[in-house]
C-alpha cells in the first residue's frame, strides 16, 4: 500500500512534468518506457513459452517505432519516412514467425498466441502511446490535449 501511495505522491508530479513542461523530446522517453513496461508486461502475463529473446525483441521494437514516429514527425512525414515506419513493424512480424516456425514441432515451441501477444505489445501498444507525444508537440494546445 505504500508503494502506491509513494508512485502516486513521486511519480504523478513527475510524470505531468514532463508531460507539460518539459520539451517534446523528454516526452518522448517518457513515453518510450511507458511503451516498453507495457510490452513487457503484457508478453509477462498472457505470454505462456515466450522466450528471452522475444521478450528483448518486442520491447526493443516497442522503443524504436516511438522514436522512428516522432522523428518522421519532426521532419515532416516525407515518403521514405512512411516507408521507415512500416518497415519496422514488419522486421519485428517476420523474427517473430521465423522463431515460432524455428521452433515449430519441438516441445518448448512458441504458439501461435504467444506471437499475437508480441505482436501487440511491439507494434499495437506503441502506436497507440505515440498519440501522447504527437498531441504534445501541437504549439498551442498540446500541452491542454496530453493533460
Amino acid at each position: 500500500m505504500l508503494q502506491r501511495w509513494l508512485v502516486v505522491i513521486v511519480g504523478l508530479p513527475l510524470l505531468l512534468a514532463a508531460f507539460l513542461l518539459c520539451p517534446s523530446w523528454a516526452t518522448l522517453i517518457v513515453v518510450c518506457g511507458i511503451s516498453a513496461a507495457a510490452a513487457y508486461e503484457l508478453l509477462h502475463t498472457a505470454g505462456k513459452k515466450v522466450p528471452k529473446c522475444v521478450y528483448a525483441a518486442t520491447i526493443l521494437a516497442a522503443v524504436v517505432l516511438e522514436w522512428v514516429i516522432y522523428d518522421e514527425h519532426t521532419c515532416g512525414y516525407q515518403s521514405i519516412g512512411m516507408i521507415r515506419i512500416l518497415c519496422e513493424p514488419l522486421t519485428l512480424v517476420t523474427f517473430l514467425f521465423f522463431i515460432a516456425v524455428k521452433g515449430y514441432g519441438k516441445p518448448n515451441a512458441m504458439p501461435f498466441a504467444d506471437v499475437a501477444t508480441a505482436i501487440v505489445g511491439g507494434i499495437v501498444f506503441p502506436m497507440m502511446y505515440s498519440s501522447i507525444f504527437l498531441l504534445r508537440m501541437d504549439p498551442e494546445y498540446g500541452r491542454m490535449y496530453v493533460l
